[in-house]
């Protein structure tokens, strides 16, 4: 079954008058996918509606449907040290409005100071609201909030700029390396290097004692020129961008959709 078949079909079984929509906005993502767009749809009601939709009624097509949310970064500083990741977590959800398991926390690590230290994810709009906020209870102490700039897309292949894995053509696959020195059988968490060195601007001759994708580090971005090799397939409907899988071509090549508000 061709990607235009599955699309045809969900047409079929899922009019668009019998959801409470009156049209959709379609583009290409950069992973090759397919973005299907519910315009106006804030709430995400109609999107989880669609979603819900198409998965009856592409079933028992293996299409997987998703709806995920846009997300941002955060930065917590001066965490009471005896605060657990659990009240962090829920304090942080509290604030922003959000339930705890769409909060994600990462270790709690220490600083120069003493206090604690923790990396934040969780979705755009609660996220405004802590980085509005700029600071949050927590314990004894009030730890303060800083929003993470947003990333530039990254190959996490080869780790250059400006592409994504399912696009990668490059020869070299540096995934494997610690993001932090560039060494091989550990990750940036648990590096036991004195000092960071970034791999990639290593390997291309520049500066490279600072931590990969840090305020030190001037990646550039490579655009790359050669056919796009077909990603897993998906399909998804939500308030944000998502997908799901589509189940492979008779040549062996693969498409995807995503469904977005």
């Amino acid at each position: 079954m061709s990607y235009a078949d599955v699309l045809e079909a969900a047409k079929t079984r899922t009019p668009l008058s019998q959801l409470g929509m009156e049209r959709l906005e379609m583009k290409k993502a950069m992973t090759g996918a397919i973005i299907i767009k519910v315009p106006g749809d804030k709430d995400r009601g109609k999107a989880t509606l669609l979603a819900t939709r198409l998965a009856e009624a592409l079933d028992p097509t293996p299409v997987r449907i998703a709806t995920p949310t846009r997300m941002a970064e955060l930065r917590v500083t001066g965490i009471d040290t005896s605060v657990k990741r659990e009240e962090l977590q829920e304090a942080l959800a509290s604030a922003a409005g959000c339930g705890s398991a769409e909060v994600q926390v990462g270790e709690i690590g220490a600083t120069r100071g003493g206090l604690g230290t923790a990396w934040i994810k969780c979705p755009a709009a609660g996220a405004r609201k802590l980085a509005q906020a700029e600071k949050i209870a927590t314990g004894w102490s009030t730890a303060r909030i800083r929003a993470i700039p947003k990333r530039p897309l990254q190959c996490f292949r080869c780790l250059e700029l400006g592409h994504v894995r399912a696009t990668c053509v490059s020869s070299e696959d540096r995934g494997h390396l610690c993001y932090r020195c560039g060494g091989n059988g550990h990750r940036a968490k648990d590096c036991p290097a004195s000092t960071p060195k970034c791999p990639l601007c290593k390997s291309l001759g520049a500066p490279a004692n600072h931590r990969m994708g840090g305020e030190a580090c001037t990646l550039p971005k490579v655009k790359r020129k050669r056919p796009i090799r077909q990603p897993a397939a998906a399909a998804g409907a939500e308030g944000t961008p998502g997908s799901a899988a589509e189940p492979t071509a008779a040549d062996g090549r693969e498409e995807a959709m995503e469904v977005t508000t």
